[in-house]
């Protein structure tokens, strides 16, 4: 597998008995250090892989390359959907890019990562449906 290790251990845990425990004490700062390609190159494996994790636990229900999988603001996920014509997520990709860059560059941080965070989720959708291809 190539992403999603974390959620199959815990599956696996889970199956053979054993529980989370949840400490308020713990904390992990998550640090992102890759560039505009990189992040597009783990987003699509992660699409990839989320399909590869259904069929591994099929228990988690039918895999559905069409949909969205988690809940996303409707301008997002309207972007997300218009990705499926290649030109049209050409476009988006290098206009979320550029306006990226820009509000990193003025200090616009926040939104900074929400444009990239919708990057992220066209790409994957990518990764979701680029294996029914094959």
């Amino acid at each position: 597998m190539f992403a999603h290790e974390d959620k199959h251990l815990g599956l696996v845990a889970k199956r053979h008995g054993m529980t989370a425990v949840f400490d308020p004490s713990l904390a992990a700062e998550h640090l992102y250090m890759k560039g505009w390609a990189g992040m597009l190159r783990d987003a699509e494996a992660s699409g990839r892989a989320q399909r590869v994790l259904s069929e591994i636990h099929p228990h988690l229900g039918p895999f559905d390359a069409e949909g969205i999988p988690e809940p996303l603001n409707p301008l997002v996920a309207r972007a997300v959907l218009a990705s499926d014509h290649p030109q049209v997520r050409r476009v988006e990709l290098d206009s979320l890019r550029v306006a990226t860059w820009v509000s990193e560059a003025v200090g616009a941080h926040r939104t900074a990562e929400r444009l990239a965070f919708t990057a992220a989720q066209i790409t994957r959708r990518r990764g979701r449906r680029r294996i029914l291809s094959r």
